[in-house]
C-alpha cells in the first residue's frame, strides 16, 4: 500500500545507460529490502526478455543471410543459363552460317553439273542420233522377228491356258465324282452294316426260338422218321417211274438210303424240273447221299449229304467242286423246309485261307495283297464263294481280278489297280458288266 501510493516510487527507480546497474534514488526506509528484490526481479525479466529479444535478432539476421545466399545462388545460375543460352545462340549461328556455306557450294556444284550435263546430253544426242541413223537400217526386220515370235508365244500361251482349264476341269470332275463315290460307298457301308447287325439279331432270336423248338421237334422226329420211311419207299418207285410232280407232305424227297434228319444243312448240286434216275447217277455221287426237296418254283433241288453245321457242309461242297461238280453251295433246312444260310451260321466257320487260295488259284484269281498301290473296283461280295456262280460274268472282265477273305467268311472280289485319272473311265466300263460296281474305299 505504501508503494501502491507514493506515486514518486516509479520515478525513483532509474536505468543506467548500460542497462547493467541502475540508481536508486530517493527510496523510502519502509521495507526497502523487499522493494529491492522485487525491483531486481523485474531486471532479470528484463534481461530475459532482452536476450530473447537478441536471439530473434540474431536467428532474423540469419534467415537474412541465408536468403542472400539462395537468392545468389539463384543469380549465379541464371547468369550461366544465360551464358549456356548465349553460346548455344551462338552456336546455332555459326551453324546457319555455315549450312548457308554448303548451300552456296552445293548450288555452285549444281551449276557446274548442269552445264556438264548440257555438254553431256549434247554429245549424247548427236551418239543417238548417229545411233538411230545406223538402227533404222535393221529396225524394220527385227520388228518383223519381234511380231512374229510374240504370235508364237501368244499361241502358245493360249494353247497351254486352255489346256489349264480342261485341266482343272477335269480335276474338279474327277473330285466330284470322288466326292459322290466316297458317299454312296459310306452310305453302303452303313447299310451293309445295318444288315449284317439285323441279320444278326435275326439269327440270334432264330437261334432261341429254335432251342425252344427243338426239344418240341425232338419228341415228334422219332415218330416222323417211321411215317418218312414208309413215304420214302413209296416216293422212290414212283420216281422210277418218271413222274414230273411227287406229293409230299414236308417238301423233302428223301431217298429210302439217306438218313431221316428234319434239321440239316446240305449242298445243293443241282436244280431240276424232274425227278430223274438217270439225272441222280450223271454226277456219280453216292446214291445213298443224295436227295430232293421241292422248290416250290415248278423245280427240284438236287441234294447231297446232310450235316450238323454249316462248316461241314460247307468244306463237301469245295470237294464236290474240287471233283468238277461246278455250281455246288450250301442250304439249310429246318423242320424239312429250306430257310436262309444266316451270317451267324456262316461266321461260325473257320475257313483256312490255303483252301481259299487253292480254290481261287485254279480260275487265275489273285490273292490282294495289302501293299498294293492305286485305285481298286469292288465286283462282287459272295458268301457262297465256292460256288463260283460268278465266274460267267467275270469272264468277260479284261482286267486281273483278285480277292480278299473277310473276317465273317465274305469273299470279296476287285479289278484294278488303277491310276487316280483312270479309274472312274474303267468303272464306267465294267458297270457295263456289273451294274453295282463300285470304287473300292477299304
Amino acid at each position: 500500500d505504501l508503494f501502491s501510493n507514493d506515486s514518486s516510487f516509479e520515478n525513483s527507480i532509474l536505468k543506467s545507460d548500460n542497462e547493467d546497474d541502475f540508481i536508486i534514488t530517493n527510496l523510502p526506509d519502509i521495507n526497502f529490502k523487499d522493494k529491492l528484490i522485487e525491483a531486481k526481479q523485474q531486471e532479470e525479466l528484463a534481461e530475459a526478455k532482452r536476450l530473447d529479444e537478441l536471439a530473434k535478432t540474431k536467428r532474423l539476421e540469419e534467415e537474412l543471410a541465408e536468403a542472400k545466399r539462395l537468392k545468389e545462388i539463384a543469380e549465379t545460375k541464371r547468369l550461366e543459363e544465360l551464358a549456356e543460352a548465349k553460346r548455344l545462340e551462338e552456336l546455332a549461328e555459326t551453324k546457319r552460317l555455315e549450312e548457308l556455306a554448303e548451300a552456296k557450294q552445293q548450288e555452285e556444284f549444281a551449276e557446274a553439273k548442269r552445264l556438264e550435263d548440257i555438254a553431256e546430253t549434247k554429245r549424247l544426242e548427236d551418239e543417238l542420233n548417229e545411233a538411230k541413223r545406223l538402227k533404222d537400217l535393221t529396225e524394220t526386220k527385227r520388228l518383223e522377228d519381234e511380231l512374229n515370235e510374240a504370235k508364237r508365244l501368244e499361241e502358245l500361251a493360249e494353247n497351254k491356258r486352255l489346256k489349264e482349264i480342261a485341266e482343272t476341269k477335269r480335276l474338279e470332275d474327277l473330285a466330284e465324282t470322288k466326292r459322290l463315290e466316297d458317299e454312296l460307298a459310306e452310305a453302303k457301308r452303313l447299310e451293309e452294316l445295318a444288315e449284317t447287325k439285323r441279320l444278326e439279331e435275326l439269327a440270334e432270336a432264330k437261334r432261341l426260338e429254335n432251342l425252344a423248338e427243338t426239344k418240341r421237334l425232338e419228341k415228334l422226329a422219332e415218330a416222323k422218321r417211321l411215317e418218312e420211311l414208309a413215304e420214302a419207299k413209296r416216293l422212290e418207285e414212283l420216281a422210277k417211274k418218271n413222274l414230273t410232280k411227287v406229293p409230299n407232305k414236308s417238301n423233302v424227297v428223301l431217298n429210302h438210303k439217306t438218313n431221316h434228319d428234319s434239321n440239316f444243312f446240305t449242298v445243293q448240286v443241282a436244280s431240276v424240273k424232274e425227278i430223274n434216275p438217270d439225272r441222280v447217277n450223271a454226277e456219280k455221287l453216292d446214291e445213298k447221299d443224295l436227295f430232293y426237296s421241292d422248290l416250290n418254283n415248278n423245280y427240284y433241288a438236287m441234294n447231297f449229304g446232310k450235316f450238323k453245321n454249316y462248316a461241314s457242309a460247307h468244306k463237301e461242297a469245295i470237294r464236290l467242286n474240287n471233283k468238277g461238280i461246278k455250281g455246288v453251295y450250301v442250304t439249310k433246312y429246318q423242320n424239312n423246309n429250306r430257310v436262309k444260310v444266316s451270317s451267324n451260321d456262316i461266321q461260325q466257320e473257320n475257313i483256312d485261307p490255303k483252301l481259299v487260295e487253292k480254290d481261287m488259284n485254279m480260275i487265275g484269281y489273285k490273292a490282294l495283297s495289302k501293299s498294293i498301290s492305286g485305285k481298286l473296283i469292288q465286283i462282287g461280295s459272295f458268301i457262297n464263294w465256292d460256288a463260283h456262280e460268278y465266274d460267267e460274268i467275270f469272264e468277260n472282265i479284261e482286267s486281273t481280278i483278285y480277292y480278299e477273305l473277310q473276317n465273317n467268311n465274305v469273299v470279296k472280289f476287285f479289278v484294278g489297280p488303277f491310276e487316280e485319272q483312270d479309274v472312274l473311265i474303267r468303272l464306267r466300263e465294267i458297270k457295263k458288266i456289273i451294274p453295282d460296281a463300285f470304287i473300292y474305299n477299304p
